[in-house]
């Protein structure tokens, strides 16, 4: 089954999440072998970042702007914000904002880095 614009096809991964796409359910696997080995920690499967607050301007209700990142997790004590992306989907324009809003908000110390695993 096709999901989306980049014809991708929904697959789960060996833990039972769906990802959008083979690369990502794979890059899952991956990750949950590395948590298993003691190589990473806190590991999420589709987090959400806060990019804008709500807000209200007169009479419109503007709603908070988020980020779903495919993956985060920590290495070392710091935490990796990693999203699986095909040469297409990087160069999707709503992405590229969000990517921009998020290091912009999130990876100003070396506290967060932000992962494009592009394959």
């Amino acid at each position: 089954m096709r999901n989306n614009k980049y014809n991708a096809s929904k697959r789960e991964c060996l833990q039972g999440h769906v990802h959008d796409s083979k690369r990502e359910a794979f890059r899952c696997n991956e990750l949950h072998r590395m948590l298993e080995n003691g190589e990473i920690t806190d590991l999420k499967i589709q987090p959400r970042f806060l990019l804008i607050e709500p807000w209200r301007y007169l009479w419109r209700y503007e709603r908070a702007v988020e980020y779903v990142a495919d993956f985060s997790y920590r290495k070392d004590g710091i935490l990796t914000v990693e999203d699986v992306k095909s040469e297409a989907t990087k160069k999707d324009d709503l992405y590229i904002v969000k990517r921009k809003l998020f290091e912009e908000r999130y990876c100003r110390d070396d506290k967060v880095i932000f992962f494009e695993n592009a394959r």
